[in-house]
């Protein structure tokens, strides 16, 4: 993390970590100052430069490429990179909006859309955002079917 926050200063948004500190998994939150930080063993990443507004739906995306090049995207604009290669085959659970352990304060704001995708660098840099959703493989529907 930038030496000006702390690990215990963040929400996380989506955290797919089992244990404290950096173990390949991923941590993405958000600090204080509304700054995103991404989190991967060999890839701390933020973009200290760019505050998330309030009561706005922001676009925030992160995308690795076959090369370990880390990107961390708001509204389509790269606002950092870092180099990763570390492995990413986790077997434990994903959090959304919470840290694995509960320690750390919830995410407090809204998630729409939320999607992990294996084996797809999305994004090498800048890009439009998108404004129709993803499409699905196969013939996997693109949203959750109500319970």
């Amino acid at each position: 993390f930038p030496s000006h926050d702390t690990v215990s200063d963040y929400a996380a948004i989506v955290d797919m970590r089992s244990a404290p500190g950096p173990s390949g998994a991923i941590l993405l939150a958000v600090n204080p100052s509304r700054q995103l930080i991404f989190y991967s063993l060999n890839a701390p990443t933020s973009s200290l430069s760019y505050t998330i507004p309030l009561e706005t739906w922001t676009h925030v995306a992160v995308s690795r490429d076959i090369t370990g090049r880390t990107g961390l995207y708001i509204g389509g604009l790269e606002t950092s990179t870092a180099l990763d290669n570390s492995s990413k085959n986790q077997n434990g659970d994903v959090y959304i909006g919470r840290v694995y352990d509960d320690f750390h304060e919830g995410f407090n704001g809204y998630i729409s859309n939320l999607r992990i995708t294996k084996g797809v660098g999305r994004y090498t840099g800048s890009f439009s955002v998108p404004t129709s959703p993803f499409p699905s493989p196969g013939n996997l529907p693109t949203y959750l079917p109500p319970f």
